[in-house]
């Protein structure tokens, strides 16, 4: 099982994983800029 980070989660190719993920035996974790800025690191490190 893989650890899948998704970012960009509410659009269109993050709302499509979403669908497609669930069905999978990895674990993904979405984000979006409201949760996780990248080009802000004190965020990234969390």
């Amino acid at each position: 099982m893989h650890n899948i980070l998704v970012t960009g989660a509410d659009g269109q190719l993050g709302r499509e994983m979403r669908t497609l993920g669930a069905a999978s035996r990895h674990r993904y974790f979405f984000t979006d800029v409201a949760d996780l800025d990248i080009t802000d690191a004190n965020t990234v490190r969390r």
